[in-house]
């Protein structure tokens, strides 16, 4: 914890956050693909919480925010060969196009 805007103490989190589009038909699988991205993230050292999302629009995206203690955290989660096969799985039924991000808290 550290001090932040008006006095109020913050956790530094390190966020990535994916946006992807489904290709036809891949609508269910995606976001199955990325629930299963939050089931492995549980209980992980350095893992916050995860949300899945979709926009009020009829684009089909579907976004997933991954909150981390630090980037270390986050890297090391990525870097499992449980999640780098569900990456994989995830290109494999998304447009190409799609975004992956990462932010730091400021």
């Amino acid at each position: 914890m550290i001090p932040g805007h008006r006095g109020v103490l913050q956790l530094m989190a390190y966020i990535r956050l994916t946006i992807a589009k489904p290709t036809r038909g891949q609508e269910a699988r995606l976001e199955e693909l990325m629930r299963k991205l939050d089931a492995l993230s549980e209980g992980r050292p350095g893992f916050i919480q995860s949300y899945l999302l979709r926009p009020h629009d009829d684009s089909g995206d579907i976004a997933r925010i991954g909150i981390y203690e630090n980037e270390a955290a986050a890297e090391g989660l990525a870097n499992t060969q449980s999640w780098m096969a569900l990456r994989s799985e995830i290109h494999l039924c998304s447009e190409a196009g799609h975004t992956d991000r990462a932010f730091f808290s400021i």
